[in-house]
Formats: C-alpha cells, sequence, structure tokens
C-alpha cells in the first residue's frame, strides 16, 4: 500500500495512472482482449515484485524508482480513457505532470520528512 498511497507513492505523484488502468480496462472490453492482458500483468509483476524487495522505493527518489520501467504500458490505456473521459482525463493528467516536473528540474532527494516539502519550495 505505501508503493501506491504513501506520500511519495505512485498514485499520490502521478494520479493519472489511475485513468490509465481505467482505459486498459476499457480497451479490454473492446477487441483488445489479448493486447490488454499483457499490458496489466507487465505492470502486476513489477508491483508484485517490487513489494517484497527490500528497498521498495529505489532509495531517496519521488516515487518507487524500480516501478518506472513498467508505467509505458500502463500508458497505452491513456487514450481510451480520454475517448470516454476526457475532463477527467486531463484534469488529473496535469497534477501528474507538474509533480513530476518539479522533481525532475529540482531533483530532490527525499528522506523522512517526505514529499511534503519538495513541491512548495
Amino acid at each position: 500500500m505505501d508503493l501506491l498511497f504513501a506520500g511519495r507513492g505512485l498514485l499520490v505523484l502521478t494520479p493519472i495512472l489511475v485513468v490509465c488502468i481505467v482505459g486498459v480496462i476499457l480497451m479490454r472490453r473492446q477487441e483488445h482482449r489479448a493486447e490488454a492482458n499483457v499490458i496489466l500483468a507487465g505492470p502486476a509483476v513489477y508491483f508484485l515484485y517490487n513489494s517484497g524487495y527490500w528497498l521498495p522505493f529505489g532509495g531517496g527518489t519521488p516515487g518507487p524508482r524500480f516501478l518506472m520501467p513498467a508505467l509505458p504500458f500502463l500508458a497505452l490505456g491513456r487514450p481510451y480513457a480520454y475517448r470516454r473521459l476526457p475532463a477527467l482525463t486531463l484534469g488529473l493528467a496535469i497534477p501528474s505532470a507538474f509533480m513530476m516536473l518539479v522533481g525532475t528540474l529540482t531533483f530532490p532527494l527525499i528522506g523522512k520528512q517526505g514529499t511534503g516539502t519538495w513541491p512548495i519550495g
């Protein structure tokens, strides 16, 4: 649960991923069942492996660093979600892009204090 919902959890820093997962599920309902299953399986395996790893966040970086290779697969569901829920998709994409842009530009090394200080400063 910390990987997803902690102060520097994946869904806290990039809430667009919720819409991307919904988009993959919408893709699964259409003619792309096999593709959607593969898209969901890759990040799920990464997530399960990362959950049992001794350093789940991968150090002092914003977000779980070891889950990053699996995220482009989930991004394939974003067009399906945008077609069905355009306002919600844009509404979650803007803060996601802002939080990751701030994290990239400032290169914060997050310690015990969490992410509460680096988006503000």
